[in-house]
Formats: structure tokens, C-alpha cells, sequence
């Protein structure tokens, strides 16, 4: 199963083979905000603002 499948298997509510990994649960994880802004309108937010957290490496703050 791939990391994207997994993903797709839990958002469905789903059992995945394994967990998957999680995007801004701490500082050390994170998802780049361009990303973040693909997931959110994919998703139906567009209004969602995405705000940066770490500058150097441009990630989101999760919300």
C-alpha cells in the first residue's frame, strides 16, 4: 500500500495497512504551504487562509 492510498484508506474511515504519517502533529513534521493550499481547496476550503510557520523551510501551520 502506498503512502498515498493509506492516506486515502483513513480519510475514508478505513483500517490502512499502518498509520499514517502525520503532517504538523509536532514542529519536526509539517506539510510546505503550497501543499497545504492544494489539500485546502481539493478539500473545499479556499477561503482557508494558510498561514507560515517556519520561514526557511515554508511550512503551514496546521489548523
Amino acid at each position: 500500500m502506498t503512502s498515498r492510498d493509506r492516506v486515502l484508506k483513513t480519510l475514508k474511515y478505513c483500517e490502512p495497512d499502518r498509520i499514517p504519517i502525520d503532517l504538523g502533529g509536532m514542529r519536526s513534521t509539517g506539510i510546505h504551504v503550497k501543499a497545504y493550499r492544494r489539500l485546502a481547496d481539493y478539500l473545499g476550503y479556499c477561503d482557508l487562509p494558510v498561514k507560515v510557520f517556519d520561514v526557511h523551510q515554508m511550512l503551514a501551520f496546521i489548523d
